[in-house]
């Protein structure tokens, strides 16, 4: 019997950083299920929601336990709103990866042993699985940044190199200080 593919439960702000970057279609043909809850998907709202569902976004519901466990979580962690809250109670319910580039929720994930990734792994995993160009990620890299994207900078430096090496920092037009 096929095993299920892993579990992925998605922040807004990895949504919002692919769709800056013009590919957020590729989030969705990893091979992963992408979870949301409704409060999340509330937080993207400005997004064509129906497209992301028809793409494969799952929004999940939390139980009554779960949303107990929720306003409970936020109650430990004032710096925690209460989407961050229930994405970190179902990626804990659903044993999923919890993709997200907030500081504190990927520090609770960590804390919870619950796996986390961010916006820059979605990349990587497009690019190993053929799905992305270096080259196309590299520019969807570039795209996010300007956009206003709150990414690594070292991480994202040594990306840009990899992905698109023979450029000038002056052809690339990032500035870094807008991190």
């Amino acid at each position: 019997m096929k095993e299920p593919p892993p579990r992925c439960v998605v922040d807004s702000n990895v949504i919002l950083d692919l769709h800056h970057g013009a590919i957020v279609r590729v989030l969705f043909r990893l091979p992963y299920e992408m979870l949301s809850t409704p409060m999340l998907v509330q937080e993207i709202r400005t997004l064509d929601t129906a497209r992301l569902f028809s793409w494969g976004l799952i929004q999940c519901e939390l139980s009554p336990d779960d949303t107990t466990r929720m306003l409970s979580l936020k109650r430990r962690y004032n710096g925690l709103s209460v989407p961050d809250c229930s994405a970190l109670i179902l990626a804990q319910s659903q044993s999923g990866i919890l993709l997200t580039g907030e500081s504190l929720l990927r520090r609770m994930a960590t804390e919870m042993g619950i796996e986390r990734h961010g916006t820059l792994w979605v990349l990587d995993e497009a690019i190993a699985l053929h799905l992305l160009s270096p080259f196309a990620a590299g520019q969807a890299l570039i795209s996010m940044i300007r956009a206003g994207s709150r990414l690594p900078e070292q991480a994202c430096k040594r990306r840009l190199k990899r992905w698109l090496p023979g450029h000038s920092w002056g052809d690339l037009f990032v500035d870094f200080d807008m991190l």
